[in-house]
């Protein structure tokens, strides 16, 4: 929300869908202003989708990653719908069971670091999904058949130091033949202008547009870069494990930060390093 011209009616920013299918859904369920459209902060007051999105003809919905009030996908929350691809929100806990079960479509999922449980048969005959990237070193506790019938293909892609813990997993170790060891998994940034920002800063050094786990151990000055940006928040400051200080002015005048985790391994924070925040 920011301020309207010459002190009129705050503006309101609302999300830009890709799928008018999924807009329209949003709309019907959660516009709680009735302008015909989604806030942000609509957006972030949902904390459970219910059955809106079940058996439902949607295709893509990377815009869920603004639904940050949510803990969980509930039980058959997108079961049987025709989703290609999603992004789940940062500070999600739980996939109930059965939450994307029979959607054929889905071709590859990101599970953030923040989940701890995945209910049983989860993903259960999403006959394309080939790629399922797992952000936790530490294996979330399963359900039992998470990927039955899924892409004979399927791989699991694990921070290279998360291997040997998910290979005695409970429900996890009976995919082990699928699983792939990579420090170059990206980080999925809560806030796009930290992204943008790292983008900036020549940090993505293979030029994938992603800033990969390794790519952000590998900085060891954050210099100026965030001085007097509009971000909100970055806890994914905590993979940045190069870092030995936080230097001077870093954040200064950061004036809608609301979270960060500084990384281990920091000794000292420069002088007005959040001054004005």
């Amino acid at each position: 929300v920011g301020p309207g011209e010459n002190g009129q009616t705050p503006v309101v920013e609302v999300i830009e869908f890709a799928d008018s299918n999924v807009k329209n859904l949003c709309v019907r369920n959660w516009d709680t202003d009735g302008d015909g459209q989604l806030s942000f902060q609509e957006a972030a007051a949902v904390t459970d989708l219910s059955d809106v999105f079940y058996n439902s003809d949607i295709d893509s919905f990377n815009e869920l990653r603004y639904f940050t009030g949510l803990t969980e996908i509930c039980s058959n929350a997108f079961l049987r719908s025709s989703l290609s691809e999603i992004t789940l929100p940062e500070g999600l806990k739980s996939i109930g069971r059965s939450a994307f079960g029979y959607c054929r479509n889905l071709l590859e999922i990101v599970i953030p670091d923040s989940v701890t449980d995945i209910g049983k048969e989860a993903f259960r005959h999403c006959t394309t999904l080939y790629k399922v990237i797992c952000h936790a070193v530490n294996p979330p506790k399963a359900g039992y058949d998470m990927f039955l019938d899924c892409d004979p293909e399927l791989k699991i892609i694990l921070l290279g130091q998360s291997l040997s813990a998910y290979t005695s997993a409970l429900n996890w170790k009976k995919y082990q033949a699928r699983f792939e060891g990579d420090f170059n998994v990206p980080i999925v940034f809560a806030d796009d202008k930290v992204r943008e920002i790292c983008d900036q800063q020549m940090w993505d050094k293979d030029g994938d547009d992603k800033i990969s786990y390794t790519e952000a151990a590998a900085v060891t000055d954050l210099g100026s870069a965030f001085s007097g940006s509009d971000i909100t928040s970055f806890n994914e400051l905590r993979y940045f494990t190069g870092l030995t200080s936080i230097s001077e002015s870093a954040f200064s005048n950061c004036e809608s930060l609301e979270e960060i985790i500084i990384p281990e391994g920091v000794g000292s924070i420069g002088p007005d390093a959040f001054a004005f925040c």
